[in-house]
C-alpha cells in the first residue's frame, strides 16, 4: 500500500524535513485516510519543515489537524480543498512568507478567523468559503491574488498592507453584500456613482502603484468613473492595460484618453 511506503521513507529519512509535497488527488484518495494524512502531517511539522504543499480531492475536504497550526518553521503552505479552523488560541504564522489556498473553506474558531503572519508577502485566495470571516494580519504584504470567492470578501484587514505591489482581483460575477443597506439597492444606484465621481471618494493616493491591468472591459459608467479614479489618485502610475469584453466604442475610447492622469509618465493601452 502506498501509505505503507510514505511511512517507511518518513521514518528512514535523517535530519530536517525542508519541503514535503502531498498530492493525494484522484486514484490515490480511496487508498488514504484522513487519520493517516494527520499521521504525516505530525512528523513533518516536528521535523522542520518549510515548504508544505497538500491537495486533496476536490470531491472531498479535509480538515487541517492542530500540528500544521502549531508548525512554527513553516515559511510556505500550499493547500488545496481543505478546512482552515485554526484552534484557540492561535498564535499565527509567525515565519510564513508564502500563503496559497484554493478552494478551502475559513471556519472560525470565534467570530472571525484570525492568521497574524507578519512576515507574509504573498497571498493567494482562490474560489475560498468564508472569506467574510477572514482577518489576516500581515503587516508587509506585497502580493494579493484573489479569485471568485463563493461568498464576500471583506477588505478590510488588508487596509493597513501598505506594501502592497501588486493586486490581483478576478470575478465571474460581483455580488452586492445584502448587510450593507448602502450599495444593496438599485434606489442608491445615482447617488453612488455621484459618490465614485467625487476626487474625496479615494483620500488617500495610492503612491506606490505602478501598473495596472483590467481585463473583460465593458465600457459601463461605474466601468469609467473606476478608471478616472485609480488615474487620478496613482501619481507614480506607468502602465494601465484595459483588455475590452467587446470592441470599445470611439466615445469610451476618447473619454479614458481625456481622462487626468496624476502620474506624467502614465501610458493607457486597451485592446
Amino acid at each position: 500500500m502506498i501509505h505503507v511506503l510514505v511511512d517507511c521513507i518518513l521514518l528512514l529519512y535523517m535530519g530536517d524535513i525542508v519541503k514535503f509535497v502531498l498530492d493525494i488527488r484522484g486514484a490515490l484518495t480511496a487508498y488514504i485516510s484522513y487519520a493517516v494524512i494527520d499521521r504525516w502531517m505530525l512528523y513533518v511539522s516536528r521535523n522542520g519543515v518549510k515548504k508544505l504543499t497538500l491537495r486533496v480531492s476536490n470531491d472531498d475536504t479535509y480538515t487541517l489537524p492542530s500540528s500544521i497550526f502549531n508548525c512554527s518553521t513553516l515559511t510556505h503552505l500550499k493547500l488545496s480543498n481543505c478546512v482552515f479552523k485554526p484552534p484557540d488560541p492561535f498564535l499565527g504564522f509567525q515565519n510564513l512568507v508564502t500563503l496559497h489556498l484554493e478552494g478551502t473553506t475559513f471556519v472560525p474558531a470565534t467570530s472571525f478567523c484570525v492568521i497574524k503572519a507578519p512576515l507574509l508577502a504573498e497571498l493567494h485566495l482562490i474560489l475560498c468559503r468564508g472569506t467574510q470571516y477572514l482577518n489576516i494580519v500581515s503587516p508587509g504584504l506585497e502580493f494579493l491574488f484573489f479569485r471568485d470567492s463563493h461568498s464576500y470578501l471583506m477588505l478590510d484587514c488588508f487596509m493597513n498592507c501598505k506594501n502592497i505591489r501588486l493586486l490581483k482581483l478576478e470575478f465571474n460575477g460581483v455580488v452586492y453584500n445584502p448587510t450593507n443597506d448602502k450599495i444593496s439597492t438599485l434606489d442608491n444606484a445615482e447617488a453612488t456613482l455621484k459618490y465614485l465621481d467625487t476626487p474625496s471618494f479615494l483620500e488617500r493616493p495610492l503612491h506606490k502603484l505602478e501598473h495596472i491591468a483590467i481585463n473583460f472591459f465593458k465600457s459601463s459608467k461605474p466601468e469609467l468613473l473606476f478608471v478616472k479614479l485609480l488615474l487620478s489618485r496613482t501619481p507614480s502610475l506607468l502602465k494601465m492595460c484595459i483588455v475590452q469584453f467587446s470592441n470599445i466604442d470611439s466615445d469610451s475610447a476618447l473619454e479614458l484618453m481625456r481622462f487626468p492622469r496624476a502620474s506624467p509618465r502614465a501610458e493607457l493601452f486597451y485592446s
